[in-house]
């Protein structure tokens, strides 16, 4: 297969690729504001030696806990957070989504104005379900991100029984 003009794609051991990426290489790691340069460094070497995220690692680490994880997550994917150990459901939200629904989505309604439901998810690579649950609920959905846990809790809290 080639490009538009016929030209072969370049692979990626080119010379295409090696000039890209010597013009626009992947930026450093930023070291978060609350960790000592030594604690980051510690949990470089973990990720280096096990291939996780560095996100899990931390959290494996007890250098940050799940809620910073994912706020940090949130903020950089421009998404908001929330706690919903902190907040009270809106009726006229939770009434938005039935049981079944939030229960297979492992999702909770936390806000409703209008047309725009806010449903929180604790992963942000399943966001596809938001087509879905748009779908069902027929208004615009907007996702926030929460613990899992809390996801749980609240569908308990909410919607009775487990999640």
């Amino acid at each position: 297969m080639g490009t538009a003009n016929g030209a072969p794609e370049p692979d990626e051991g080119s010379w295409w690729r090696r000039l890209l990426k010597k013009l626009f290489p992947p930026p450093p790691p930023i070291r978060p504001s609350f960790l000592k340069q030594d604690q980051y460094e510690e949990a470089q070497k973990v990720q280096q030696q096990t291939g996780q995220d560095i996100s899990r690692v931390l959290v494996s680490l007890n250098m940050v806990g799940e809620r910073e994880v994912l706020t940090a997550q949130a903020q950089e994917m421009g998404m908001g957070f929330v706690d919903l150990d902190r907040i009270r459901v809106a009726p006229e939200a939770r009434d938005s989504l039935s049981k079944d629904l939030v229960r297979q989505f492992a999702c909770v309604p936390v806000k409703r104005e209008g047309q725009t439901l806010w449903v929180a998810v604790s992963n942000p690579s399943t966001l596809g379900v938001l087509e879905d649950l748009r779908r069902e609920v027929g208004c615009r959905v907007i996702p926030v991100l929460a613990l899992p846990e809390a996801i749980e809790e609240a569908i308990q809290k909410y919607y009775g029984g487990p999640a």
